[in-house]
C-alpha cells in the first residue's frame, strides 16, 4: 500500500485495527490540513453561488471551481485504497 498523501510505501500493518493510510504523522496532518482547506473553499464557492443566484448573476467559473474542489475532496476521501474499509 502507498500513502494517500505523498505516495510513499507504507510499512506492513501488524495486529488489529484499520490499515494505515499514511506513511507518517506528518502526512496525516498534512492531509487533515488539506481537507479543512478544501472544505472551507467549497463552502466559500457555494456561498458565492447562492449570492449570485439571489442577485441574478451568472458566473460559470464558480460552478467549475465548485466541481474542481468537490472532485479533489472526493479523491482524498475515497476509501478504495484501503480495501473499501
Amino acid at each position: 500500500m502507498t500513502c494517500i498523501k505523498c505516495g510513499h510505501e507504507i510499512p506492513p500493518h501488524a495486529g488489529p485495527g484499520r490499515p494505515r493510510r499514511y506513511c507518517s504523522t506528518g502526512c496525516r496532518r498534512a492531509m487533515e490540513y488539506e481537507l479543512r482547506r478544501l472544505q472551507r473553499a467549497l463552502e466559500n464557492v457555494e456561498e458565492r453561488q447562492r449570492w449570485d443566484r439571489i442577485n441574478r448573476h451568472e458566473n460559470p467559473a464558480l460552478e467549475q471551481e465548485r466541481r474542481r474542489v468537490e472532485s479533489r475532496l472526493r479523491e482524498l476521501l475515497d476509501d478504495h485504497q484501503v480495501g473499501g474499509l
